[in-house]
């Protein structure tokens, strides 16, 4: 096992030293085989006599401060050449005992990985950051994650650009191969240009999943009262002139996306989320996308949103049109993309796409669909996905009963599958059974009244039904609802209904839900429970609403089955999350986005 050196930087802040080597002390076994040294930066408050009287630290004394990048090389520069590197700051708590041996068991792992961070929460509980981004329109930093609700993200390790220096495991190799910190910054941009030539080496940069751990940020500056302006500034400067270039030259596909939304379906998040893991995949989008319900985004996704909408464009590079086939191509792009849902049934007019030079449907049900209509332009799958950071079946679940919970999401004005879910549950189950139904209200205009359809359905002894608002849930939150629940229910063909469908799956809920038209793909026996259907014209609303004509029998079976075989529920349920998270992520649809614009080749 090869042995690590702690490092730690000090300058004044005597509580917070105490509290981070007094945590490190008692969560990190001795038989961890780690070293620690605190290199102090001229402390004046009692720090240095405090450190002195702890015999298991290595204590370096500076006579003033030296600068956090100064300090931290001293540190390496002291510590055993055999060994790898921890720099952590002296504003750290250490909150897991085997945190270390998580890190180095995955520096283990991968001779290319040459730097590690972790997850971090602030002092109040609040997620920080799983791993940095530059944002290139202003050169200002994020954190990813940063002031989110802590539900356990990013519990997966996953590449990424950049990690912060407050907790970085360093491989010896790397300091060997690339040197220690760039002594031009003196503070600030040091971690991010370290993390950058890591990767233009050709190491990997990562953000470990499991240890989690927590940081009070910036305190050195609050507690020397330092105005870190100036000094911000500058790093950035010196930053922006070594890096701005390479990071640009990284993003080598250009790409506009405009998107719609309209009564059914939300094309605006669709295209949010494709965006992100797009510019992951250093595309270069232009976006432009409607703002309605863009304040349930995290405030990282924002901030890197709004400089999608600083882009330049131009009229040489493709721009996808996402949403309905007649809004499309109203601006003159070289070359134009639609990218829509189709659903079992649904009118198409051939005109509204004429001018469009290709076409994208996220399954092979729509490609075939579009070419039994005669519809002759190429036509290719992107496959939708849903953000596995979020979405897994280790996120946190806030349960408040202990009945068994189905859960079952309706969109748009869908009042006939809706009413099949309602009779189902209703004439199933009882009161005097320990069941609820929660009903997830995703409609963008309700025009439903749930009480007028619940009235003549419910009796005496009715089993309970739950009605939740979810537009006002944070959207990074659903996976906690899924979470939360023990069995989802889709009776409809929605696009909508597709993705929370994929969403339960991932998060690993036992799913119900139709066998047919693009559920085929990945809804199996194996891994949910099908219901046969045949989609049919509603008689409720307009010749474009299309409904899965569900047998009312069979869902009360299936529905009585997840209830009375949970064990067997639960294993399907994992089995589903294995199968989404391998192939239906976002990840995965950026990539072949990205490869079909290389095949292009504007």
């Amino acid at each position: 096992m090869r042995p690590i050196s702690i490092i730690i930087l000090t300058w004044n802040g005597l509580d917070f030293t105490r509290l981070c080597l007094t945590s490190l002390r008692e969560k990190t076994p001795a038989e961890d085989n780690y070293r620690v040294i605190v290199v102090d930066n001229g402390s004046t408050d009692g720090t240095i006599a405090y450190l002195e009287s702890l015999p298991w630290i290595t204590l370096i004394r500076n006579d003033r401060n030296l600068g956090f990048v100064k300090g931290n090389n001293i540190g390496i520069g002291a510590s055993d050449p055999a060994s790898d590197l921890v720099l952590l700051n002296n504003d750290m708590i250490i909150t897991q005992p085997d945190w270390l041996k998580q890190v180095r068991r995955l520096a283990e792992s991968d001779p290319d990985i040459g730097i590690i961070g972790v997850r971090l929460l602030d002092g109040k509980g609040t997620f920080l950051h799983a791993g940095t981004f530059m944002p290139l329109a202003t050169f200002w930093g994020q954190h990813i994650g940063n002031n989110e609700k802590n539900i356990n993200q990013f519990n997966q390790t996953r590449e990424v650009e950049s990690v912060v220096a407050a907790c970085m495991y360093i491989r010896r190799e790397l300091v060997e191969k690339i040197g220690m910190l760039d002594e031009a910054f003196f503070s600030y941009f040091e971690d991010t240009d370290f993390c950058l030539r890591a990767r233009k080496a050709g190491f990997k940069v990562v953000c470990a999943g499991g240890p989690l751990l927590v940081h009070f940020e910036n305190t050195s500056t609050k507690v020397n009262k330092v105005d870190f302006s100036d000094m911000f500034k500058k790093s950035q400067r010196i930053f922006i002139g070594k890096w701005k270039k390479y990071l640009q030259d990284c993003y080598d596909v250009n790409l506009a996306w405009t998107a719609t939304r309209d009564s059914q379906f939300r094309y605006d998040k669709l295209s949010r989320q494709a965006a992100i893991a797009l510019d992951e995949a250093h595309v270069a989008v232009h976006l432009t996308c409607p703002l309605e319900g863009e304040e349930l985004e995290t405030s990282s996704t924002r901030y890197k949103l709004n400089e999608m909408r600083m882009h330049s464009t131009g009229s040489r590079i493709p721009e996808v049109w996402c949403g309905p086939a007649e809004i499309s191509g109203k601006r003159k792009a070289r070359y134009r993309i639609g990218f829509r849902f189709r659903d079992p049934g649904m009118a198409e007019n051939n005109r509204d796409l004429q001018h469009l030079d290709e076409l994208w449907v996220p399954s092979a049900f729509e490609r075939d669909e579009l070419w039994n209509l005669n519809v002759r332009q190429p036509i290719h799958i992107m496959p939708i996905g849903v953000n596995a950071d979020y979405l897994n079946p280790n996120i946190k679940a806030y349960r408040t009963t202990n009945r068994f919970v189905f859960l079952s999401a309706f969109t748009g004005n869908d009042a006939f599958s809706l009413m099949t879910v309602l009779r189902s549950y209703l004439e199933e189950f009882s009161s005097h059974e320990a069941v609820l139904l929660i009903l997830r209200d995703e409609r963008i205009d309700r025009k439903i009244h749930l009480k007028n359809l619940l009235r003549p359905l419910q009796k005496e002894n009715s089993a309970p039904i739950c009605w939740l608002r979810c537009p006002l849930l944070p959207g990074y939150q659903t996976a906690s609802l899924y979470r939360s629940c023990d069995c989802f229910i889709m009776p409809s063909f929605t696009a909508s209904g597709r993705i929370s469908t994929l969403e339960a799956m991932a998060c690993g809920l036992p799913v119900i839900a139709p066998d047919g038209g693009p559920y085929r793909e990945f809804v199996s026996e194996d891994h949910a429970y099908p219901l046969s259907v045949n989609p049919v014209r509603s008689p409720l609303h307009s010749d474009t609403d299309y409904h899965a004509h569900l047998d009312t029998e069979n869902l009360r079976l299936r529905m009585r089955e997840v209830f009375r075989y949970r064990t067997e529920a639960e294993k399907k349920g994992l089995l589903a999350s294995q199968t989404v998270l391998q192939r239906w992520t976002w990840r995965h649809t950026a990539q072949c986005i990205k490869n079909r614009l290389r095949e292009i080749g504007l």
